[in-house]
C-alpha cells in the first residue's frame, strides 16, 4: 500500500483528502504576528479575510524536517510513502521533508511537484489515483515527470497593489 503525503499548499479540497486518504502536513501562515496552521488553526476562508485585512502580507514558513520525520515514521508502518512537495523553487518544504527522510532512514521518496496550490493538487491526485489503481512507487514517479512536463501554470492577479 502506498500512502501519500503533501503540504497544506496543495490547496486540496477536504473531500478529496478524505477519499484518497491523502496525509497534508500543515504550513505555517503568520497575519499581523499571529501564527497559524493551515488547514487546522484556519481555514482558505478564514485566510483569505484576514489576508486582506491584515496590515501587512502574510509570512509564510515551511514544516520543520522533524514533523515530516513523525509523519513518515508513522506512515511507512502502513506501506510505502511518496511525499510531493510544494515547488524547491518557493519554499524549503521539499528540503526539509529530504532532511526528514534522511533523519529517519526509512523508504521514502519524496517529489518536487515544481508548482503550488492547484498545479500541486492536481499531481497529488494523479498520484492517489495511480496508487489506487495498483501502482507501484516508481511507476507513479516517471508518470508524475511527464505529467508535470505537461503541466501549464497560469496566475491571474485580482491587483497589482500590495
Amino acid at each position: 500500500m502506498i500512502k501519500i503525503v503533501t503540504d497544506s499548499a496543495a490547496d486540496l479540497p477536504k473531500e478529496l483528502i478524505k477519499k484518497y486518504n491523502i496525509n497534508v502536513v500543515p504550513l505555517t501562515v503568520k497575519i499581523d504576528g499571529v501564527e497559524y496552521r493551515e488547514g487546522v488553526d484556519i481555514s482558505n476562508e478564514e485566510f483569505q479575510i484576514k489576508m486582506l485585512n491584515s496590515k501587512e502580507l502574510p509570512k509564510t514558513s515551511q514544516p520543520s524536517p522533524a514533523i515530516f520525520s513523525n509523519i513518515f515514521k508513522k506512515l511507512s508502518q502502513e506501506g510505502h510513502v511518496l511525499c510531493l512537495t510544494l515547488s524547491s523553487k518557493l519554499s524549503g518544504t521539499f528540503q526539509s521533508a529530504n532532511i526528514a527522510k534522511s533523519i529517519c532512514e526509512l523508504d521514502v521518496e519524496i517529489f518536487d511537484t515544481l508548482a503550488g496550490s492547484l498545479g500541486q493538487g492536481l499531481q497529488v491526485l494523479k498520484a492517489a489515483e495511480l496508487a489506487s489503481k495498483g501502482f507501484s512507487v516508481s511507476e507513479i514517479i516517471e508518470r508524475l515527470k511527464d505529467y508535470r512536463k505537461e503541466m501549464n501554470i497560469l496566475i491571474l492577479l485580482d491587483t497589482l497593489e500590495i
